[in-house]
């Protein structure tokens, strides 16, 4: 589901997808405690988080924030 989002929003914001057992040292950086964990940035700062599963009619609610 989220890489159908990620084509219908790629021309209005950045989605970016890690692998948090690759990327062990973003997600101590993040503090990141869970995931799917969901963050928003805007002009470098974190303006929402998210832990747990969100469906599609959140995500785009989260999106279009």
């Amino acid at each position: 589901m989220i890489d159908s989002l990620i084509a219908e929003y790629k021309d209005r914001i950045t989605i970016v997808k890690i692998n948090a057992d690759a990327s062990k040292k973003l997600v101590k950086e993040l503090q990141i405690g869970s995931v799917p964990y969901l963050t928003m940035f805007k002009a470098g700062k974190r303006k929402f988080e998210h832990n747990g599963i969100l469906g599609r009619e959140e995500l785009v609610t989260f999106f279009e924030r």
